[in-house]
């Protein structure tokens, strides 16, 4: 009988809907529905959902209001969970009189009434009791969307009359007229181009390239030391050349109508002008040869080396274009350094030229370079002297990593091949990159390695104890520090190898470590009778394909503080070597003509 009891249970029954709430979805709510936040029903005012997080779910953000309240409540839930949505009926009842307690007196659908709602406080109920003693109807809370109109009136779809509404007659003439629509006309402004035209297009052209150019030489002057005369000097320079340009523009634009007068055409509109007449053709021609005459950006380095040049400072072109590939010097994207109202007025052809993106060209820059020194020449007999041999040559050494040994055989082999390093006006179309002074210089450095300091394995002795050759350069070691950039110092038995050119970067403990293993190195070998002397087996490249790894580390790196490309280099030395090797050829046969004598 007690498990019976125990396991009598009574269960309570109920109807569908019996419930207060129902459960949904979160990611099925929508705004302006409701919702339980907080076991407080509430109509959602803000909803907001997360981007998915580790777990795979989504957050749903939810901001509601208490229905009753007015209170705004918030919570956070998965979207893939329930949530409790209550059931909200809306019930409209009409009202028959307020009571001395403060009662209304409603009726119901079903006729009867109901009397247990109060007058709510605060502005709501002293708006229904002033409407009520009016005889107004208070319709509020109506959310009626359809009205009609019946004798003049307008009344809602529940039957509230609408106050403020008053009903016209139209006449029968206006039986089925749309009302007119004005509009107020806008005034036509006419498009006016900011930009500058023709002549006075080309003159603001030439006053951002003196700008630029000013910029260039500025930061030369606080940044690397320049002297204050250089600034005098290039502007001089840029002087003499706008000053032939202007001039020849000024006489163009004397002879030209103002429809003749367009430069710098784009492919496009060249194909429009060979459709047209033989005149307009010829006159797109003869601009095309004005816009030629104007200087490039390009101009500014070139006028700023030359500067260098009369100065006789120890820079090349090479380290000036280093500074462009590091955007230490202002060269590309220069129009950011022009101010916003001149840039502006200039047409959109001379903002590209001033809007450079692409890196510089080395070998351009040497062409620019000559064809300034020709223009200068031919216009004004100016000569310019040669480059300052000395200093550049024992920079070149110091950046390569070489032995100050190499020089004297630099200053021999300039004789032998009559090199003076000057900058003559020669035409640089036709020029070969060999006859640059610069690249002149580099490739005999390179053919003085190459001479002293071979790239292979062979060992060749001196003939003397006192010959420069006699100190070898082990490539492993200069492949090493000079490419690979990883020697911050002397490390421990590195002392042994250390040669002459590395004295330049050694601190003061690994000078004494040095020159204390010096002074304790052995005696070399006996030089036997039959031995390979310095400069034989001597090997030529023609192309990179025949560089081997040690020759090409020295060639890459000789390229890259030239600024010209790896193929011109090669060339440029074969054909020096090729030059020096029929120097010798004619001293053989001197010599063979002068022993047949005797």
């Amino acid at each position: 009988m007690a498990d019976d009891a125990q396991h009598d249970v009574e269960f309570d029954t109920a109807d569908a809907g019996a419930s207060a709430t129902y459960p949904i979805q979160c990611s099925a709510l929508r705004k302006n529905g409701f919702v339980v936040i907080k076991n407080r029903p509430c109509k959602i005012s803000e909803m907001s959902t997360s981007k998915t997080g580790k777990h795979g779910h989504a957050k749903v953000h939810l901001v509601g209001i208490d229905i009753f309240t007015g209170k705004k409540y918030e919570d956070l839930c998965p979207s893939t969970h329930n949530m409790d949505v209550p059931h909200v009926l809306r019930k409209e009842y009409q009202m028959l009189d307020i009571s001395d307690d403060g009662f209304l007196s409603l009726m119901k659908d079903d006729g009867s009434s109901k009397d247990d709602v109060k007058v709510p406080d605060g502005e709501v109920g002293e708006k229904i009791k002033k409407l009520f003693k009016l005889e107004k109807d208070t319709k509020l809370g109506c959310r009626a969307r359809r009205y009609y109109i019946e004798d003049g009136k307008k009344f809602c779809q529940r039957g509230h009359e609408q106050d403020g509404f008053t009903q016209t007659q139209q006449e029968e003439d206006d039986f089925i007229k749309l009302g007119v629509t004005t509009r107020k006309k806008r005034l036509v402004e006419e498009h006016v181009s900011i930009a500058l035209r023709d002549n006075e297009a080309k003159e603001l052209y030439l006053k951002c390239l003196q700008l630029i150019l000013w910029k260039q030489c500025h930061w030369l002057i606080t940044e690397k030391g320049f002297c204050k005369d250089f600034e005098t000097i290039v502007r001089d320079l840029w002087t003499l050349r706008a000053g032939i340009v202007w001039r020849d523009e000024s006489k163009d634009y004397s002879t030209q109508n103002e429809t003749d007068r367009g430069f710098f055409s784009s492919q496009s509109e060249v194909a429009i002008t060979q459709i047209g007449s033989g005149a307009n053709l010829s006159a797109s021609k003869k601009a095309t040869l004005d816009d030629e005459k104007l200087p490039r950006l390009l101009e500014t380095l070139a006028l700023c080396y030359l500067g260098m040049i009369l100065l006789r400072l120890p820079i090349g072109l090479g380290e000036v274009i280093n500074w462009v590939t590091r955007y230490e010097i202002l060269y590309l994207r220069a129009i950011r350094a022009i101010p916003q109202q001149m840039r502006i007025k200039l047409p959109a052809r001379f903002q590209v030229a001033l809007e450079l993106k692409a890196p510089l060209n080395g070998l351009s820059l040497y062409r620019k370079t000559m064809d300034l020194i020709q223009f200068f020449n031919t216009h004004y007999e100016i000569i310019f002297p040669p480059l300052n041999v000395p200093l550049l040559t024992y920079k070149h050494i110091r950046n390569l990593g070489l032995p100050v040994e190499i020089y004297p055989a630099i200053k021999i082999l300039k004789d032998i091949l009559r090199i003076d390093f000057t900058l003559r006006a020669l035409n640089s179309s036709t020029l070969h990159p060999m006859f640059y002074p610069e690249v002149q210089l580099v490739s005999l450095i390179v053919i003085a390695t190459k001479l002293s300091q071979p790239h292979d394995e062979i060992r060749r002795n001196p003939e003397s104890d006192t010959n420069s050759s006699l100190l070898k350069l082990k490539w492993e070691v200069w492949n090493k520090t000079m490419i690979e950039r990883n020697s911050t110092g002397l490390k421990r038995g590195e002392e042994i190898t250390l040669k002459e050119s590395d004295v330049w970067n050694l601190k003061d403990n690994d000078i004494d470590h040095g020159l204390l293993v010096q002074k304790s190195w052995p005696p070399g070998s006996d030089i036997s009778m039959r031995v390979k002397r310095p400069g034989e087996l001597y090997k030529r490249y023609r192309k990179i394909e025949e560089l081997n790894g040690h020759a090409k580390a020295f060639y890459t790196l000789a390229a890259s503080h030239l600024g010209i490309p790896l193929k011109t280099l090669v060339k440029a030395v074969f054909k020096i070597e090729i030059q020096l090797e029929a120097w010798v050829s004619t001293e053989r046969k001197e010599k063979n003509c002068q022993r047949k004598k005797y």
